[in-house]
């Protein structure tokens, strides 16, 4: 077997788990009131149409945040493991949409948003694509900003000129990003749904 054949054996292509894709598409239907019975009892096959979306919400929910932790258990072991870094960085790669997704012989990306699957993820995190409010979502604004500034002030090779001007010209932005944050007002609540773990 040559090397491109043996990459285009090693292909995998991703998509939704199929329940979550299906109970979501169900719960969307069940609120915009498009299940209902007209068969013979149909009242008893409503009732128990309309406890059906609360169990699949849940179960969608979990497996979510299941899959979620996960992702971020395993960022954090590898980041937290030099010796971790070069064995999952072609991995790593596919998943942040760094190498190239030639997807011409698979199913369009939802939307055509992006090939990125990390763009994506910060796009649909902050419903950059909808025309509503950003509601709670603002408040992420200054984190993802936060985090990039300091990933960059702490990469060695940066001298004291570099920082001073990335710092004069970071700073509005900054600024503008935490003055726009602070128009999201909203009464912080308990978890209930929390990461159960922590990395050594």
């Amino acid at each position: 077997m040559s090397t491109r054949e043996e990459v285009n054996h090693l292909k995998k292509y991703y998509r939704p788990t199929p329940a979550l894709v299906d109970g979501l598409e169900k719960e969307l239907q069940y609120l915009q009131g498009k299940i209902y019975s007209k068969s013979e009892g149909g009242k008893m096959k409503n009732a128990r149409i309309q406890k059906a979306p609360a169990k699949r919400k849940i179960d969608g929910i979990e497996r979510v945040f299941q899959a979620f932790v996960d992702v971020v258990f395993f960022l954090e072991f590898v980041e937290n493991h030099r010796e971790l870094h070069e064995i999952y960085e072609a991995f790593l790669k596919d998943l942040f949409g760094i190498n190239i997704d030639d997807s011409s012989e698979q199913p369009h990306h939802y939307k055509n948003r992006s090939p990125s699957l990390f763009s994506r993820f910060i796009s649909a995190s902050l419903f950059s694509h909808s025309s509503e409010g950003m509601g709670f979502r603002v408040s992420l604004l200054p984190v993802i900003m936060g985090i990039a500034i300091q990933t960059i002030i702490n990469r060695k090779g940066c001298d004291e000129r570099e920082l001073k001007l990335f710092g004069n010209n970071i700073e509005n932005a900054r600024l503008w990003i935490e003055l726009f944050a602070s128009r999201f007002h909203d009464e912080p609540t308990i978890a209930r749904r929390r990461i159960g773990y922590c990395i050594i």
